[in-house]
């Protein structure tokens, strides 16, 4: 059983008895079943989804990859700090559609940003970026110094 769900009391014969708290196996059930639900993620109006991200550290270098389907390389922005990373961009609302009415509309829309932190420093100046089918791709050398600057999307 979870120590979690435990409560000790010392009685006076200085012999430590375990006793079990009321309810502590419901709220156990509760929190692992909230903890391994996954609940899709619901933009407000005009905020779009954070991108998912992979930060991969290679021996010299790290790579990040970041999901951003359905925008325009021009839409994205890249900035990067001297500790971190900051992806900006903003997903357009396709006006082509003007007949029929949705049943459903999953697609979010609207600005997203998304700051990652770096477990180490990088080399700034020779950081590269290139953005195809969706996937947005960044190298990042280490380095021991780092300066803030603006990445340009191949």
């Amino acid at each position: 059983m979870n120590m979690r769900n435990r409560l000790s009391i010392q009685k006076p014969s200085n012999r430590i008895t375990s006793v079990r708290r009321p309810y502590s196996l419901f709220s156990q059930i509760m929190d692992d079943f909230f903890d391994e639900m996954v609940f899709p993620e619901v933009p407000q109006e005009g905020i779009m989804a954070a991108p998912k991200i992979d930060l991969i550290d290679k021996e010299n270098h790290f790579v990040l990859q970041a999901e951003i389907p359905g925008i325009d390389k021009k839409d994205i922005e890249i900035e990067l700090l001297e500790d971190s990373i900051t992806i900006k961009g903003e997903k357009r609302l396709n006006n082509e559609q003007k007949e029929g009415k949705y049943y459903y509309r999953e697609s979010s829309y609207g600005k997203f940003m998304r700051q990652i932190p770096f477990p180490e420093k990088v080399n700034t100046e020779q950081a590269k970026a290139c953005y195809e089918n969706g996937l947005l791709k960044i190298e990042l050398p280490k380095s021991e110094i780092s300066k803030a600057r603006k990445l340009e999307l191949k």
